[in-house]
């Protein structure tokens, strides 16, 4: 488990969730970054390495949406070609009108109810999408 205080004197260890160059909380610390007391130092960015990823709960719903949007096998977003080339036209004619809101709404409302509809898996070939086949090709005998 990692530490935030050192178990001794309580002291923010550095490189922890409370180290002192990110700012203080605490009115006995000086920040090691200004120089600030904690009334005066507004705090300061900074990276914290986690050992396991970590999903930001409310990013979880746009997540699962685009996890299943994608096959799985190949990669590639589960539209049929004229989907796919209407969607890239109207994603680029938004892109360039800089209207970010509207493409959003578009990828939601369009791509992720016609990838949800589509078969579960899928194989790209030639720009087509096709079933996947996945019978047993062996034959046993008593």
């Amino acid at each position: 488990m990692y530490q935030s205080y050192d178990d001794e004197d309580g002291t923010p260890i550095r490189g922890g969730l409370m180290d002192l160059r990110l700012g203080v909380v605490d009115p006995s610390y000086v920040c090691e970054t200004c120089g600030k007391t904690a009334g005066k130092c507004l705090g300061h960015f900074g990276h914290i390495e986690s050992a396991r990823p970590v999903l930001h709960p409310e990013f979880l719903p746009i997540v699962k949406e685009l996890v299943n949007a994608v096959c799985h096998n190949c990669g590639h977003v589960k539209l049929r070609k004229e989907e796919r080339e209407f969607a890239l036209n109207k994603i680029e004619k938004y892109k360039n009108a800089k209207r970010r809101n509207k493409l959003y709404k578009f990828i939601v409302k369009f791509v992720y109810s016609r990838a949800k509809k589509s078969i579960q898996n899928v194989l790209y070939v030639d720009m087509k999408i096709q079933k996947l086949n996945l019978e047993n090709h062996f034959t046993f005998s008593s």
